[in-house]
């Protein structure tokens, strides 16, 4: 599996942030808009992305990720899970994450695939032009290093950004998602280390051990934290993915469905929880 930087596999977890979740609903199903029609590339961040978020259905109403854990019983080692990342610590959490919506008839690209070809899905793939990479357009996260550089464009952060480099791709119109880790653009084309391919219309589970962009084989975008979700008084719909060190939970490194893989930067291995898993403190911790 590809290896993390040193924030995502440290004690505290980490918040995968990296869609509009809002949009979501829980197993109870919810009248939805139209969609709307989508002609040309949509980036995050816009009225009109939101409008095309709102109408969407997001994996199936009773997938693990639309689960009401509220009424859930407590996972057995929901205790060792809050110690391993530390009771009294500040959740830590990653702000990187954009998304591009993309119209169904995309023109597709080939996209040269570095170190996990045989655990990515086959292309060629709707990537625009414009495709958003990872911290696109911060100027505040974990990684300093990696930051849009003051004046920088989007096409000389794609040609010659550091960091993880995600690009997420979104084709509403035929449910599917589109991941990309360590992206580039060349003068030959886009390149990744790796691609994972999720349908969202049927939650349909890829590979057991194969990796993804976030490393446990589990999607980001569901994973988004919206800004008025954080604003609620009380627990709010849309999941989150949070990651601790399994050093620390006295059990054997292994994945837990839908998560497919498990990874990290040492011989200690990154532990993902399950999107319907319910622990302790439940303000912060339900994923």
């Amino acid at each position: 599996m590809h290896q993390t930087s040193p924030g995502r596999v440290a004690a505290m977890a980490a918040l995968l942030v990296a869609a509009e979740a809002a949009a979501f609903a829980l197993a109870a199903p919810r009248v939805r808009p139209p969609l709307p029609k989508i002609t040309a590339p949509v980036t995050f961040g816009t009225p009109e992305a939101d409008r095309i978020l709102e109408a969407m259905q997001v994996f199936p109403p009773d997938n693990p990720w639309n689960q009401d854990v509220s009424k859930m019983p407590v996972h057995p080692d929901s205790a060792r899970m809050i110690a391993s990342i530390g009771a009294d610590r500040n959740l830590g959490y990653n702000l990187d994450m954009g998304f591009i919506l993309v119209p169904p008839d995309q023109k597709r690209v080939p996209v040269k695939l570095l170190d996990y070809p045989n655990e990515s899905d086959p292309g060629p793939y709707p990537v625009p032009d414009n495709a958003p990479i990872e911290n696109w357009p911060l100027a505040v996260n974990e990684d300093e290093e990696a930051l849009t550089k003051p004046g920088q464009t989007l096409e000389d952060l794609q040609r010659n950004g550091t960091g993880d480099r995600h690009i997420i791709v979104v084709d509403p119109v035929n449910g599917k998602l589109y991941e990309f880790w360590q992206s580039r653009k060349t003068d030959a084309g886009w390149q990744a280390s790796n691609e994972a391919t999720f349908d969202l219309e049927t939650g349909a589970l890829r590979p057991e051990r194969w990796t993804s962009s976030d490393a446990a084989g589990l999607p980001i975008f569901p994973a988004v934290v919206r800004w008025w979700s954080t604003r609620c008084a009380s627990p709010c719909a849309g999941p989150v993915a949070a990651t601790c060190c399994p050093r620390h939970t006295g059990r054997a490194p292994a994945s837990t469905s839908p998560s497919r893989a498990w990874a990290s930067a040492s011989g200690s291995r990154r532990a993902s929880t399950p999107p319907a898993t319910r622990s302790t403190p439940a303000r912060s911790s339900r994923a």
